[in-house]
C-alpha cells in the first residue's frame, strides 16, 4: 500500500527498508568495536564511515544510526502532503507488469500519476559482483501464494538483475537465469537488508540507500512489492 490514499488522504510515510545500520551487531560481539571498554580494532573503527566507535552500541542494531536519510524522506513527504509543496510524496509504486514474447524479460511498470511531473524511475548502480541479490529483485518459479496466505506455498526464488526502461516509468527484469523456466511471481526488497548482496556486515558496512530502484530527482526508493504473474 501507499499513503496518502482515498481512505487516508492526509497521511504521509517514508520507506526505511534500505537505511538500516550499515554494520551487523556481530562486529560488536567480536570485540572489534567495543565502545568505551577497549580500543576498537580495524576494520570497523577509526575513520571508517559509519564507524561503530562514533556511537554507543545501543544506537546500532536496535536503533539504526542513519537517521538523516530517513528524516529527509519523511520531510519530503510532509512537505507535499501537509504543506502543499510540489513533487512526489512517495517513491515508485508498482502498477503492473508484462512478459516479453520470448520469456527473457519482465517489464515492471510504475504508477505514472504518483511519479508526478518531472520524476523518472532510475536504477542506481549496484555491485553485481556481490551476486545478483544486491539488486533486491527476485523472481519465483513454481507454485506460490501471496504473503500471509492461509494456504502458504512458496516456490523457488532467484535473484536477478534489473535495468531501467527507456520510458523512465518502468524497469526491465532479466529472466535469463531461469533458463526458460516460467516465472510465476516477482518481488522486490523482500528481505532484511535487501540490497547488500553477499556482504558480511560484520566486517564490511552496507551503505544506506543501496537498493537500486529509485525515483529522480527526488531520490525516493521504490516501494517493496510482491506480484503474481498470470497470463504473461
Amino acid at each position: 500500500g501507499v499513503v496518502p490514499n482515498e481512505a487516508m488522504p492526509n497521511c504521509f510515510a517514508a520507506s526505511g527498508y534500505d537505511v538500516g545500520d550499515p554494520w551487523d551487531k556481530n562486529c560488536y560481539f567480536k570485540n572489534c568495536c567495543t565502545h568505551g571498554v577497549v580500543e576498537p580494532q580495524p576494520p570497523c573503527s577509526g575513520d571508517t564511515r559509519w564507524s561503530w566507535w562514533a556511537t554507543n552500541f545501543f544506537m546500532g542494531p536496535i536503533h539504526p544510526r542513519p537517521k538523516l536519510p530517513f528524516a529527509t524522506r519523511l520531510a519530503k513527504a510532509a512537505a507535499v502532503v501537509v504543506y502543499g509543496a510540489e513533487g512526489p510524496a512517495t517513491g515508485p509504486v508498482i502498477s503492473g507488469c508484462s512478459m516479453s514474447s520470448d520469456g527473457e524479460v519482465l517489464t515492471v511498470r510504475f504508477n505514472a500519476t504518483l511519479l508526478t511531473s518531472g520524476e523518472k524511475v532510475i536504477v542506481q548502480d549496484y555491485n553485481q559482483s556481490l551476486a545478483m541479490m544486491a539488486s533486491g529483485m527476485e523472481v519465483c518459479t513454481g507454485e506460490t501464494n501471496p504473503p500471509y496466505s492461509p494456504d502458504a506455498k512458496d516456490g523457488n526464488w532467484t535473484f536477478v538483475n534489473v535495468k531501467v526502461d527507456a520510458s523512465g516509468q518502468a524497469i526491465l527484469v532479466d529472466l535469463s537465469p531461469l533458463n526458460g523456466t516460467k516465472a510465476t511471481a516477482v518481488r522486490y526488497a523482500w528481505q532484511d537488508y535487501p540490497c547488500c548482496g553477499l556482504l558480511d556486515r560484520t566486517y564490511t558496512p552496507c551503505p544506506p540507500g543501496s537498493c537500486p530502484v529509485m525515483s529522480s530527482p527526488s531520490m525516493l526508493p521504490a516501494m517493496p512489492f510482491f506480484a503474481l504473474l498470470q497470463d504473461n
